[in-house]
């Protein structure tokens, strides 16, 4: 069932899927964007998902290992280098 709720492609590094997250922070000088979104972050293993998502400084919430992926909280600054990381 899992399987086919996922789409996209597979490649070294894949996201997936995502769902937001609204964590943004505000100062009456500078707005800092810290909103997160859940994405699964597909490796050719789960540590390797799992690095990857380190790598960026994001979050790994969840571990999906009969796909070696893993759910992950990112902004989109770290969705971007994931998927740069193809």
């Amino acid at each position: 069932m899992l399987r086919t709720a996922i789409i996209g492609f597979i490649a070294s590094f894949a996201i997936i899927a995502g769902t937001t997250h609204q964590d943004a922070q505000s100062d009456a000088t500078e707005t800092v964007d810290t909103a997160t979104a859940s994405f699964i972050v597909r490796a050719d293993s789960l540590d390797a998902a799992a690095m990857a998502v380190d790598r960026v400084g994001g979050t790994v919430t969840d571990e999906l290992g009969i796909i070696d992926s893993v759910v992950a909280d990112v902004t989109e600054a770290q969705a971007a280098v994931l998927r740069l990381s193809q």
